[in-house]
């Protein structure tokens, strides 16, 4: 279960941890501090220090939402699956959508205590390093896609960042995450979905 609707998880709240994976920017100092460059996934250790903290075991089912486009709660699901965690799905919509049909919240913020129990499995079958994006362009042993708008993989668009380069890896394939879901942030259904990757 990768997707859980807002409907789902209104009747399970009790049996489940939430996380929100709301957008932070790199100058927030919440990405891996090893690196000098954003978004990179933090090392084992690090990620499970992190679990330990807010007392998440091992069985536990993970649900994750944000308050944007979906993508940085997708993106934390898949740090979770990377680190070996099976049971995480993302919420369907988002806090948007839950805010829009009037779903409850809190602002109390609940205290947790720290167990040294949980433990990753790291698959790193599942990233791709520099070396081997770089000798693709080449070999074309795998499909490469952006993710990005349009704008930004044909270099029409500024960065967001103006250090960086404009344009997008030779050879990759562009498939905007914002056509793969719906006004209220849900995702499209998967008949959908396999009628966007075959256009692409």
């Amino acid at each position: 279960m990768n997707l859980v609707s807002t409907k789902w998880l209104n009747s399970n709240l009790n049996k489940v941890k939430i996380f929100d994976a709301s957008w932070h920017m790199p100058n927030s100092k919440r990405s891996d501090k090893d690196s000098s460059y954003p978004h990179m996934m933090p090392n084992s250790d690090y990620w499970t220090r992190m679990l330990w903290r807010f007392e998440i075991r091992n069985n536990d089912h993970i649900i994750v939402y944000d308050n944007s486009d979906i993508y940085s709660s997708c993106r934390l699901w898949f740090s979770l699956k990377y680190f070996g965690h099976e049971k995480v799905s993302v919420l369907d919509g988002g806090f948007q959508k839950w805010l829009k049909e009037e779903k409850p919240t809190t602002k109390k913020i609940e205290k947790v205590e720290q167990i040294d129990s949980y433990q990753t499995n790291e698959n790193i079958d599942l990233i791709k390093n520099k070396k081997q994006i770089d000798e693709n362009i080449i070999k074309k042993e795998f499909i490469v896609i952006d993710a990005r708008s349009r704008g930004r993989f044909e270099g029409s668009e500024p960065e967001p960042r103006k250090e960086l380069k404009s344009g997008s890896i030779p050879n990759s394939i562009c498939l905007p995450f914002k056509e793969c879901i719906n006004e209220d942030n849900s995702f499209k259904n998967k008949e959908q979905l396999l009628l966007k990757f075959k256009e692409v």
